[in-house]
């Protein structure tokens, strides 16, 4: 197999760094998060499977906010060289009918599903992004 960089495409809930951290509270016991900063890399792959998440290790490019439109607004996260933790949207769009009826509705969608495991404060419109990039693999 050979490596090389792939395009990444994708929408979803980017987990931030503090999210992720919580997450891996609730699953790795305190003397086995001692190291966290330093290796928290190697643990979203386990963060990922518990909580059904997608991530994408040596990730390189953009996550673009949304607006209420769902269109893409400005630069929220730039990557380069770095592992992505997100939830992915359960809806994609199909050429005939529209996926989300508003930006409400898929905020909804992630409160009631990963929302459960997150902090109460968490800004899940801020992190609703069109994740965009390559991987190395």
């Amino acid at each position: 197999m050979s490596m090389r960089d792939y395009g990444f495409s994708d929408y979803g809930l980017i987990i931030t760094e503090s999210a992720a951290y919580e997450l891996a509270r609730q699953i790795f016991k305190p003397d086995e998060m001692a190291d966290w900063h330093q290796e928290k890399y190697g643990w979203y792959a386990d963060i990922a499977a518990e909580f059904n998440l997608e991530y994408i290790s040596e990730f390189t490019g953009t996550a673009f906010g949304l607006n209420v439109n769902g269109v893409e607004a400005e630069c929220t996260y730039d990557y380069g060289n770095e592992c992505v933790l997100y939830a992915p949207l359960a809806k994609f769009p199909s050429l005939i009918r529209a996926t989300y009826q508003n930006m409400d509705e898929v905020v909804s969608e992630f409160k009631d599903g990963i929302g459960k495991y997150l902090p109460e404060n968490y800004d899940y419109a801020g992190n609703i992004c069109h994740i965009a990039g390559t991987y190395y693999g």
